[in-house]
């Protein structure tokens, strides 16, 4: 058997994920598979702000979101309750797209941590010191071109961590963020 990507998978409440408007299949994936409690990029799931901040509702505009975790800035993680994407909502600043929706940003963490793991395989500081080569995160920006563009159209959350640990942008930029539907 495989070893898990993650130590531990938080997974969330089907019945307060109803209760707050998530579509049956977003519920259903987060209260069965869940999102990893810690991982690369130095994002946690599970709380926003409070560990007792569990699945928070935010209001802004007509618009509402579902808190899932926070980034490495301590930046709320969001899901658009109406079309299912996932931002990150900083205090200040504009919302930051993470993906088209659940699914999505699990794969791309599972994808991020697997490019990560075998960066650190060779040399144990290269995530935390920004050391991961080119050849590692041209591994996941590929994977991210070929799943949905819009991951890594400049701007978004994972354009702006591959900046971060020193990849260009090498891939054409996309004509805005694409059209998302709830699965």
């Amino acid at each position: 058997m495989a070893k898990p990507v993650f130590d531990n998978y938080i997974r969330f409440s089907a019945q307060r994920l109803t209760a707050l408007g998530a579509p049956g299949a977003v519920s259903a994936f987060l209260a069965t598979t869940g999102l990893p409690e810690w991982c690369a990029p130095h994002m946690h799931f599970g709380w926003v702000g409070d560990p007792s901040n569990v699945l928070p509702l935010r209001q802004t505009g007509s618009e509402q979101y579902i808190g899932l975790g926070e980034d490495q800035d301590d930046n709320p993680v969001w899901l658009a309750v109406a079309a299912c994407d996932v931002w990150v909502l900083p205090a200040q600043g504009s919302p930051v797209y993470v993906a088209s929706n659940v699914q999505e940003l699990s794969a791309s963490l599972h994808q991020f941590q697997a490019c990560i793991d075998a960066a650190v395989a060779g040399d144990p500081m290269a995530f935390v010191e920004a050391r991961v080569t080119t050849l590692h995160l041209q591994a996941f920006a590929s994977w991210a071109k070929d799943t949905n563009p819009a991951l890594v159209r400049p701007g978004t959350f994972w354009a702006r961590e591959l900046a971060r640990l020193g990849l260009a942008a090498p891939w054409p930029e996309p004509d805005g963020l694409p059209e998302h539907r709830c699965p």
